[in-house]
């Protein structure tokens, strides 16, 4: 296009696979301090000095509020601010995988986040609205499930012969839409089991069972 810089893009212009490497960079960042940082907090890693910078907070319990917001800011100032980007761009071009990918990560992402902080922005969270309002739990657990149901439902299409082969954007599986489709069953199954203490008829065994074999 004229006046269009390849080596500047926006978030009209950047190619889809280029965008969904640096989403699971980035969503793997926020899982990795997730799990550090909530497993220095419940006392399974110890320091054996107070006065360690890295681990004080895990034998003090003194923790800044960096400690504890981490998993939050990289969440969505570097994950979810591009995830309805890529699943829109994705949705121009019927690349169907790429909007499935861009469906997991949500999925992902948000769960963690509710298990983290519990109430949080959802169905407002990247809409452009600066203040979006929170969403209980169960808003949240159905969305995300919502988004591996269709995520699987767009693994099982073909692409469009002109839209980027997942190869080329995939770090994780390779660019293969059947270990994607394992993937989300996997996250279903294991998202299904947070419900095992609801006495509501929530949970379903079998559909736990359904979802692994």
């Amino acid at each position: 296009a004229v006046n269009t810089d390849p080596d500047n893009p926006n978030n009209q212009t950047v190619l889809i696979q280029n965008r969904l490497p640096w989403i699971q960079k980035f969503y793997q960042y926020t899982a990795g301090v997730t799990n550090f940082r909530t497993s220095l907090h419940a006392g399974v890693f110890y320091s054996a000095s107070a006065s360690s910078s890295n681990n004080a907070f895990s034998t003090t319990w003194q923790c800044s509020n960096a400690a504890s917001t981490t998993p939050y800011q990289t969440w969505f100032v570097e994950v979810s601010s591009d995830i309805v980007d890529l699943y829109n761009s994705a949705q121009k071009q019927n690349a169907y995988y790429y909007m499935a990918a861009a469906d997991v990560f949500s999925a992902l992402g948000y769960m963690e986040m509710l298990d983290l902080y519990g109430e949080m922005p959802y169905t407002e969270a990247g809409t452009g609205n600066p203040s979006p309002k929170p969403d209980d739990g169960k808003t949240i657990f159905n969305g995300c499930m919502a988004k591996l149901n269709e995520a699987i439902s767009l693994f099982s299409k073909t692409q469009d012969a002109g839209a980027p082969s997942l190869t080329l954007g995939d770090m994780w599986l390779g660019g293969d839409p059947a270990e994607w489709i394992k993937f989300c069953y996997g996250l279903k199954a294991r998202y299904m089991i947070k419900l095992s203490k609801k006495t509501d008829g929530s949970f379903n065994m079998d559909s736990v069972l359904y979802c692994l074999y």
